[in-house]
């Protein structure tokens, strides 16, 4: 390797007469913005060997600078599938490389495992300021994250409790505001032969045909991933009451128990968007219901 400070050379895994490269799953991997990590990642390490140690100093400045605005790059062209955050904070001697890792931890706090979670606070007292101070901000913005990734799964709880007391009091205004306005929303259900697709399809067909009833909703399992705005939700509802007024068809009968999925998409955050700078100003998000699906427990069938 010519240069300890980085992983591979750019000009290696792509050749002079390409500009870049497509991956199996049909990203675009642009070679330049390899070549700029890498070079950000030498310049880093060259200030760090001469004794800098202000991360106040205008060329460390310069450098993190420009090595955060090519994160978003790094992500979307999968550099991180060819250089795994592991390997770029495996060597405690080069801090150049570790810093665009940290960087793209920064942005994409979901991908701190709790591995490098733990390498993380064994490298922070080892190393120069400036790199300690990176990886203080990576801790603290990863923590920021839980932090808000466990409010959004209780508000998604709390979304979730109050559309089923909307469709027992058949609250139609209310359960027409939670769903998005898409023609590929989707709601199947054991009441319909086929998937309702289209908000408007979906709420006419709740209006003529579930009824009227109680539901204790129980196991509830979220998944999350709150960098592209995406929920499924798990959970199973079980009737609490008879139904005050019947409108399904007497051969399908209202079901005591089922598992329902419910897909959540966030609206006001861009899916690319990734979490920066000013948790403070972040709300919890304007969610709809994009796709329902309900099915009987099998002591039904």
């Amino acid at each position: 390797m010519k240069n300890p400070t980085i992983a591979i050379d750019p000009d290696k895994l792509i050749p002079d007469n390409k500009q870049g490269m497509i991956t199996e799953n049909g990203t675009f991997y642009r070679k330049g913005t390899s070549l700029a990590t890498f070079d950000n990642a030498k310049k880093y390490q060259a200030l760090i060997d001469n004794g800098v140690n202000d991360v106040t100093h205008p060329e460390i400045q310069n450098t993190i600078n420009d090595q955060r605005f090519i994160t978003n790059m790094m992500a979307v062209g999968l550099y991180f599938s060819f250089f795994p955050e592991a390997d770029w904070l495996a060597d405690e001697q080069q801090e150049g490389r570790m810093m665009p890792a940290l960087l793209m931890l920064q942005q994409y706090p979901n991908k701190l495992s709790n591995e490098l979670q733990q390498r993380l606070l064994y490298l922070k007292n080892k190393l120069n300021p400036i790199t300690r101070a990176l990886i203080e901000e990576t801790l603290d913005y990863h923590k920021k994250y839980m932090e808000r990734l466990g409010e959004t799964k209780k508000y998604l709880s709390h979304l979730l409790i109050q559309y089923m007391h909307s469709m027992a009091n058949q609250n139609m205004s209310d359960i027409d505001a939670l769903w998005l306005d898409t023609p590929e929303s989707c709601f199947i259900t054991p009441y319909s032969d086929k998937p309702i697709k289209g908000k408007s399809n979906i709420i006419n067909f709740i209006k003529k045909h579930v009824d009227q009833l109680i539901y204790h909703i129980s196991n509830v399992d979220i998944e999350i991933d709150l960098i592209k705005g995406i929920t499924h939700l798990y959970a199973l509802k079980t009737l609490k009451t008879e139904s005050k007024e019947n409108h399904i068809s007497k051969e399908k009968p209202a079901s005591t128990q089922a598992i329902i999925n419910v897909e959540f998409v966030r609206l006001d955050v861009p899916s690319c968007q990734p979490i920066l700078k000013g948790f403070d100003d972040w709300r919890l998000g304007n969610w709809k219901i994009y796709n329902w699906t309900e099915v009987f427990t099998y002591s039904q069938f």
